[in-house]
């Protein structure tokens, strides 16, 4: 009993010093829980959480990359059988301070999340001719330009996958490539995620310390995901025969048909 006290108080002092230095990483539950409103980083977005043009502005009207073509969706379904259960309570106590209680368990299955995109390139929805990327290949202040924009990505389908990244304007329109990305996310996890938070009174006037539990607990099979891309090349891009070349074509047929 000589050396219980001592021992006691040299706990308690580590146990503040611990506490005092005590930093909770935030750890983002699963599935998400809903956040306040903040302002968008990305402009384009997709559910669950699918940004398939990052760093893209869509207010502006230049086209980037007119000569790919890009498909994009997803789906977030929420089965609505997740049973939570939180709350706080607070109890004052004479001569110490206020008692607060703050805690919360959440049981059930996750969302069930598809994400489908393709990538497929060269296209030519805009029209433009062979002559226009031979004027702008000889245009010197436009090459200098371009190399002072850094490169990215054309399109990031679901997986993370990015199949082609270049610098704007535009692509190599005589390379030929393919993407394509699923990503499925079943909802068969079981989850639980609690955690509770209380002080502990060791001594009058709200002395003490608080004592923060929590944890989660998932239980299930990884998503499915599905990535495939293909790429070749020389190819000619739709509509890049010159205006000389179509008229020497009609001509060449017509002679052909007499």
């Amino acid at each position: 009993m000589i050396f219980a006290k001592p021992i006691l108080a040299l706990f308690l002092v580590a146990l503040c010093y611990a506490q005092s230095n005590y930093y909770r990483i935030k750890r983002q539950a699963y599935p998400p829980n809903p956040a306040p409103f903040k302002p968008r980083a990305e402009d384009y977005n997709l559910p669950p959480f699918y940004q398939p043009n990052p760093g893209r502005d869509a207010s502006s009207l230049t086209p980037l990359f007119p000569f790919h073509s890009q498909f994009s969706n997803g789906l977030d379904v929420n089965p609505g059988s997740r049973v939570t259960v939180d709350g706080n309570l607070n109890i004052p106590i004479m001569g110490w301070g206020m008692w607060d209680y703050k805690g919360g368990v959440k049981v059930g299955r996750p969302n069930t999340r598809v994400g489908f995109g393709s990538l497929n390139a060269p296209t030519n929805v805009l029209g433009i001719s062979g002559d226009t990327i031979a004027a702008l290949a000889r245009d010197g202040t436009f090459q200098q330009s371009r190399q002072n924009v850094p490169s990215i990505p054309v399109a990031v389908l679901p997986g993370n996958f990015v199949p082609v990244r270049c610098r704007p304007p535009m692509c190599n329109p005589f390379v030929h490539n393919l993407g394509l990305g699923l990503d499925i996310e079943p909802g068969d996890d079981y989850l639980f995620d609690g955690g509770f938070d209380f002080p502990i009174p060791l001594a009058p006037s709200g002395v003490g310390v608080r004592f923060p539990i929590s944890g989660a607990v998932n239980v299930g099979t990884d998503p499915l995901v599905i990535t495939y891309g293909h790429g070749m090349g020389p190819v000619e891009p739709p509509g890049f025969k010159s205006k000389k070349t179509d008229r020497e074509d009609t001509i060449r047929r017509q002679l052909s048909a007499q």
